[in-house]
């Protein structure tokens, strides 16, 4: 399998970035607050729906959350515990290998 990485810093500031991993088959985009990540939205996960994880933090963190989704209501975001699971499964299914991968 290979893969390659991007990064973009939609707000030009260091503190926020969204970084981007594609592989063969999928790709998972997740945007950090600083070094935690906050969001999330994969192609082989969920039909490729977006998690935003609830501001656990400040103001700062509670401006990158709307950065990385400015539409998503606060209602929808999930507690952290649940949304680091979420990202652990997306992040399985991402990078598994293909069924012709496992069998060699």
């Amino acid at each position: 399998m290979s893969f390659n990485t991007t990064a973009n810093h939609p707000t030009n500031r260091p503190n926020y970035v969204e970084i981007t991993h594609h592989t063969d088959r999928h790709a998972i985009t997740i945007a950090y607050s600083y070094a935690t990540p906050i969001g999330f939205q994969a192609s082989a996960y969920a039909n490729g729906r977006s998690f935003v994880r609830v501001n656990d933090w400040g103001p700062t963190t509670g401006r990158h959350l709307n950065e990385w989704h400015p539409n998503h209501s606060k209602h929808h975001r999930i507690p952290g515990d649940e949304f680091l699971r979420h990202l652990s499964d997306a992040m399985q299914a991402t990078f598994a290998p293909a069924p012709a991968e496992v069998a060699r």
